[in-house]
């Protein structure tokens, strides 16, 4: 099947009518993603949803980045923590910080969500790739175990980290790319 036929096919299981235009635009619109990641979205949809936008679509996009609340547990507890984090986090994580700070959990967690999944969803419309990144916490010691975890689960290159921790140069730990 191609893509019209998939996307259409969703809409009649999912009980919504589309016409043609909508259905062309709708494929216009999402022609630049991969198909299997488009298709594998619309999978997502159809045991998700009771109805399907564009924008359900493109959220559910399977990119590597972490789901919203994946990607608060990731947060680190304090500027000693070394953190490997996506730039979606890093941004969301600048909204729900004061309220983190001043003891309210459960609200700065709706807040880095909500803005979490409009960052997401913003970097998918612009097509902006996924890019990890490592922010240094003061506790040097604790700084080797978050990187080695995001070297081994490929989210980072030993190249890409050579430079923040020298002493790993030689280790043999990790694993070379």
């Amino acid at each position: 099947m191609d893509l019209l036929e998939v996307l259409s096919a969703t809409y009649a299981v999912m009980g919504q009518e589309i016409n043609d235009v909508g259905l062309q635009l709708m494929v216009a619109d999402l022609s630049g993603y991969p198909v299997a990641e488009v298709e594998a979205a619309l999978a997502r949809c159809r045991l998700e949803l009771r109805r399907l936008t564009l924008a359900d679509i493109i959220a559910r996009l399977p990119d590597g980045r972490p789901t919203a609340e994946h990607a608060w547990a990731k947060l680190p507890r304090g500027e000693q923590e070394t953190v490997v984090w996506t730039e979606e986090m890093m941004r969301a994580c600048g909204v729900s910080a004061s309220l983190r700070a001043a003891g309210d959990e459960i609200g700065a967690r709706l807040a880095f969500c909500r803005e979490y999944d409009r960052v997401v969803l913003e970097a998918r419309l612009a097509h902006r790739p996924l890019r990890w990144l490592v922010s240094l916490g003061w506790d040097r010691a604790g700084r080797e175990g978050p990187i080695q975890e995001a070297v081994t689960a490929g989210l980072l290159s030993v190249a890409a980290v050579r430079h923040l921790l020298p002493s790993l140069d030689r280790d043999t730990r990790l694993p070379v790319t």
